[in-house]
């Protein structure tokens, strides 16, 4: 099955003698699809999908226009994605933040913000049980970019995996046994 219209990015899990997993960020359906201008702003919705071999694509849920950068666990069970930077045209601010979101794939789910006071994100890898993120971003306190780990559960701060500024080229999560 071809992937939704306006489909932005999309992340993919095929675990060793599991099923195939897709999920896919697109944009959301708009009256008028003929812009006045080269750029839309505010930038249309965004809706998260799931596809799978025995349901085939599942619209999930709304997110927040612009999030981009998925990614899926292994299994297939949880997926997360950056939310934009914050525009806060009403106080005359652009703030260079974003945040990570995740939910389970599954109808019904709720994402949830599963960090505090990023920086610019600049890509993530889900871990393959679904519990916790790798990401590679900047945080104010830091002073410069690095990957970092947040699990999902508790109260634990971010825990900085990489030396700050260090040049990282790729990044993810062993394949499991």
């Amino acid at each position: 099955a071809p992937p939704p219209p306006r489909t932005r990015c999309v992340d993919a899990a095929w675990p060793a003698g599991g099923d195939l997993t897709v999920v896919a960020l697109a944009d959301a359906a708009v009256a008028d699809a003929t812009p006045a201008a080269p750029f839309v702003w505010p930038p249309p919705a965004r809706r998260l999908f799931f596809f799978t071999r025995a349901r085939g694509w599942v619209d999930l849920l709304e997110v927040e226009p612009g999030s981009r950068d998925i990614a899926v666990a292994e299994g297939g069970s949880h997926c997360g994605w950056c939310a934009p930077p914050v525009d806060d045209s009403s106080i005359g601010l652009w703030l260079p933040r974003s945040e990570i979101f995740a939910c389970k794939l599954q109808p019904g789910a709720e994402p949830h913000c599963v960090s505090t006071g990023l920086g610019w994100c600049k890509g993530l890898a889900m871990a393959p049980d679904g519990r916790a993120i790798v990401y590679h971003a900047s945080y104010s306190n830091h002073g410069g970019s690095a990957l970092f780990l947040i699990r999902f559960r508790g109260s634990e701060p971010p825990l900085c995996l990489s030396p700050v500024g260090a040049s990282v080229l790729s990044f993810g999560w062993a394949p499991s046994a």
